[in-house]
């Protein structure tokens, strides 16, 4: 069904429509970290991120054990270094800094060490410590890319 959307104060409605409806669906659709997770994604995306918080708590409480896991390694991840950003957004530092510390730690070759990087330049003025990080970006898109192109030209010869 198309939600036609006139304004921004309809996105948010929608949103929260759509919170609700997570919150009231007791169906195994979503585990409760997923349930959380969700919301605190929505809750994100139309700034209300400190009321996001204690869903991403909660998810990340259920999460942490199951970093190891195949399937849920990279949520683990991505969950973690939005939760990290919006620390950031509301001026949480400290919390921020470990967050961020976790999941670079945990996984120092994801998406994650970028905003890391900025976090460090910008928040916390230790320069050094974002180079740091930030050659590790450079060293590692490399890396990818040169991969990503080898991995093309296979493709070109075996077609």
């Amino acid at each position: 069904m198309a939600v036609v959307v006139n304004s921004l104060e309809d996105v948010d409605t929608y949103v929260l429509q759509e919170i609700e409806k997570i919150k009231d669906d007791k169906s195994e659709q979503y585990t409760e970290m997923e349930r959380n997770y969700r919301i605190a994604q929505l809750l994100v995306s139309i700034a209300k991120n400190k009321d996001s918080l204690p869903y991403f708590e909660a998810a990340l409480q259920d999460l942490r054990p199951e970093r190891e896991s195949f399937v849920w390694g990279d949520l683990y991840c991505n969950a973690v270094a939005l939760y990290a950003v919006t620390l950031d957004s509301v001026n949480d530092i400290e919390k921020a800094s470990a967050i961020f510390e976790e999941v670079c730690t945990y996984k120092p070759d994801g998406c994650h060490i970028g905003d890391y990087a900025m976090f460090l330049h910008k928040r916390k003025k230790d320069n050094k410590k974002a180079e740091r990080w930030a050659i590790i970006i450079v060293t590692l898109l490399h890396r990818y890319l040169y991969l990503f192109t080898c991995m093309l030209l296979v493709l070109y010869f075996i077609m």
